[in-house]
């Protein structure tokens, strides 16, 4: 193949990027950048949502702990019969139950732990079955 200068002096007459080659380039960072955005608002939302729960999950533990360190009699006076929630700061409540078992020597704890997101209620229940006396 022989070398044209007239196709080589062409191309090297070019001094830089035309408009339309920028408007491309800017349309398609805006849309990488637009995804990067939404990702970032979505991890947001979903590290907001896991504190919560562990949160709440955390809570519903501590009361089950405190209950189990009580003797199997001492346990059902620490949760309210009425089922009244306690309430732990503006956002939170916590209910408990005690109930006997299918032995006398034992209790189940069950604790709800409740809040609002979004406009609906979400709940987090734990379960155990104790002796009492930290067992």
């Amino acid at each position: 193949m022989k070398y044209d200068p007239n196709i080589h002096s062409r191309f090297s007459d070019r001094a830089g990027v035309t408009l339309i080659e920028v408007l491309i380039a800017i349309g398609v960072f805006a849309v990488g950048m637009l995804g990067i955005g939404q990702l970032v608002g979505a991890t947001l939302r979903n590290n907001t949502t896991g504190h919560t729960l562990t949160r709440a999950t955390m809570l519903a533990q501590e009361k089950i702990e405190r209950l189990k360190l009580q003797s199997i009699n001492a346990m059902k006076d620490r949760c309210p019969e009425d089922g009244k929630p306690e309430e732990i700061g503006t956002f939170f409540e916590r209910r408990c139950t005690v109930d006997e078992s299918y032995s006398s020597s034992a209790n189940i704890i069950e604790v709800t732990v409740s809040w609002k997101h979004n406009g609906q209620n979400r709940d987090v229940t734990l379960k155990t079955m104790t002796l009492g006396g930290g067992t």
